[in-house]
């Protein structure tokens, strides 16, 4: 097993599906015709490459499916915990604008999290500008 950095991942050559004829074709003439192999690139070392690519084909295949599964249930988690939190968060905005005891306290600190939601306060005075540029326009 290997890593690679991003840049190493970006100057790979692959191959795709339309290139397997190519492969099976260079497979050939490899093992048919060795004397044209490069000096730099023993056969051996082609042979176990292709050789250790099955396995690690249906491993990949494997692995892939339940990273793809697992990314699925911790974006689905992460998202009931969200609609949750919010479920939570909205009963105590309700809860500290009918001045239940300690919601105020609850509200203000988490409101901070929402730094582009209108306080009750600004959404009171924006309907009052709006209603007064209605009686304006009149």
């Amino acid at each position: 097993m290997i890593t690679l950095t991003a840049d190493e991942r970006r100057r790979l050559s692959t191959m795709a599906d339309k290139l397997i004829g190519f492969e099976d074709k260079a497979k050939v003439y490899m093992n048919s015709n060795p004397e044209f192999m490069p000096g730099f690139l023993p056969l051996s070392e082609v042979t176990n490459d292709r050789e250790l690519r099955g396995p690690m084909s249906m491993i990949f295949t494997a692995v892939s499916a339940l990273t793809y599964t697992l990314d699925d249930t911790y974006l689905k988690l992460n998202s009931e915990i969200h609609k949750g939190n919010l479920a939570y968060y909205n009963t105590v905005r309700e809860a500290a604008s009918g001045g239940l005891p300690g919601a105020k306290a609850i509200y203000e600190d988490t409101q901070k999290h929402f730094p582009g939601a209108p306080t009750k306060a600004q959404r009171k005075r924006k309907a009052a500008e709006a209603a007064e540029e209605a009686a304006a326009g009149r």
